[in-house]
């Protein structure tokens, strides 16, 4: 089994390095910049070929996480905006928004207006539905 783990450690390292380009940096151990093959960039911390650490990782559309990677995935705290504007503040497990977060969007019409989510989420999925408009929630902060 260990000889297995591994193997298939080493094909992973060589598949990633393979289909990527380090641009700046220690893409291995230390501070690196790396752009993939599909045209996704990663900024931050890596150890052992993986993210690890504080980073920052840019999709090919416009989506940006910044935050905490633990073994190559996002594990910990963390931002997500999406090219649509979205955003999600909390914390994340295994690429999953997971525990106590953050979710702000727009609801286009007449007026722009902002709406708020903040509680926590499963596996990606808000826990409970309560949402409010970002001007209301401001006002009951005050």
């Amino acid at each position: 089994m260990k000889k297995t783990l591994i193997l298939f450690s080493a094909l992973t390292f060589i598949a990633l390095f393979t289909n990527a380009q380090c641009i700046e940096g220690n893409c291995f151990d230390g501070n690196g910049k790396l752009i993939f093959k599909n045209g996704d960039m990663y900024n931050g911390l890596w150890v052992k070929g993986k993210m690890e650490g504080q980073g920052s990782y840019t999709w090919k559309n416009g989506d940006v996480y910044k935050g905490a990677f633990f073994d190559g995935v996002m594990e910990g705290r963390g931002t997500m905006i999406w090219k649509n504007g979205d955003r999600y503040i909390g914390t994340w497990d295994e690429n999953k928004m997971q525990g106590r977060g953050h979710y702000i969007w727009e609801t286009p019409g007449d007026a722009m207006s902002q709406n708020k989510f903040e509680g926590d989420w499963v596996e990606g999925v808000q826990r409970f539905k309560d949402v409010q408009p970002v001007l209301e929630i401001q006002q009951q902060e005050k």
